[in-house]
């Protein structure tokens, strides 16, 4: 008598086992691409752009000092504003210094400061020292924050139109002082806002370290 030494599989068993054996070598593992969206850009300040500037006329003055002198209510004292660089970046920005100019409207009370409008593309900036900080009202910037163009407004300071031209003259522009009969050849009287103001407009090759004498900015 023979013993079974195996149980009998069903065939239907052995056929679906195959089958499954056959599906699972034909697959291969599948390879999923992913898009990361990019962060958004950061919002760059326009007036940080590096501005551009077209060279100097040939024979051009190496610098040139630009200046507003605004009388307050006491005569003898006037708000400064200036602007000084290179000649050929004062020549290009000159009428947003203008504009710039235009639109202050000095106060009736010597108490207040005067109101103004920032130029487009212009910001407002720290001093370039503590010191000459204490003598503004406003600074402002143009350019990289590591370089920036600068003009600004002063707080009243006196000492007459004659010394301060003669100071600029020396300090930033490097021409010889002038005498009082010549300061009305340099020191030209306008009228903005209905009021009258006196307008500077120095060139000259410049001198080292120029701008930069302590209380420049007075």
């Amino acid at each position: 008598m023979l013993l079974r030494s195996a149980r009998t599989v069903p065939l239907s068993w052995l056929l679906l086992l195959c089958l499954c054996s056959i599906a699972g070598c034909g697959q291969s593992d599948e390879i999923r691409t992913y898009t990361v969206p990019k962060p958004p850009k950061q919002a760059v300040d326009p007036s940080e752009a590096e501005p551009e500037i077209p060279p100097a006329p040939a024979g051009a003055e190496k610098k040139r000092f630009l200046a507003y002198l605004i009388p307050t209510t006491d005569s003898n004292f006037f708000y400064t504003v200036r602007f000084f660089n290179d000649t050929n970046v004062v020549n290009h920005l000159e009428p947003e210094f203008e504009a710039f100019v235009q639109s202050l409207r000095m106060p009736a009370n010597p108490e207040q400061d005067p109101t103004y409008t920032i130029p487009p593309g212009w910001r407002v900036g720290p001093a370039p020292s503590r010191e000459k900080a204490a003598f503004r009202i406003v600074t402002l910037h143009k350019g990289p924050k590591s370089s920036p163009i600068e003009m600004y407004l002063s707080k009243p300071s006196g000492g007459g139109n004659l010394l301060n031209v003669n100071r600029w003259l020396k300090e930033f522009v490097g021409l010889p002082e002038v005498t009082a009969e010549e300061l009305p050849k340099v020191l030209i009287e306008k009228t903005i806002n209905d009021k009258k103001v006196f307008r500077v407009d120095l060139r000259g090759p410049g001198v080292i370290g120029g701008g930069k004498p302590p209380f420049a900015g007075k």
